[in-house]
């Protein structure tokens, strides 16, 4: 069949090699995201004082925020400034800095929002 002609000479352990290898890439950035929601909560309730409660409302519109911004910025990024993957990489590593420093600087409540929304 048509799969037979697409697959261009891969064996099966080369098939298996490349899934083991994205399921280990996987693995880590979600312990790494993982590890680094923990650290943020502890900063959270350390700084800022949330509750549980508290802190799953600015979770849940962290996280709106971020489907928002992917849905906007990327096809904006990629199909109207027509910018290669690396600078967009590189625009998320400023973006990443600054919103560190706002959570820094402003230790207040409208610094975190700040901060989450610079990310």
């Amino acid at each position: 069949g048509i799969r037979k002609k697409i697959s261009f000479s891969v064996n099966h352990h080369q098939k298996l090699l490349i899934r083991y290898r994205i399921l280990n890439v996987s693995r880590r950035y979600h312990k790494t995201r993982n590890s680094e929601a923990s650290v943020f909560w502890l900063f959270a309730l350390k700084t800022y004082g949330f509750t549980p409660i508290e802190y799953s409302y600015f979770d849940s519109i962290r996280s709106s925020l971020m489907v928002i911004g992917s849905l906007v910025f990327l096809p904006l990024f990629t199909k109207v400034f027509k910018l290669h993957d690396a600078v967009i990489i590189i625009i998320t590593f400023f973006d990443k800095i600054a919103s560190n420093v706002l959570l820094l600087l402003f230790v207040n409540t409208y610094g975190l929002y700040a901060g989450w929304i610079c990310r």
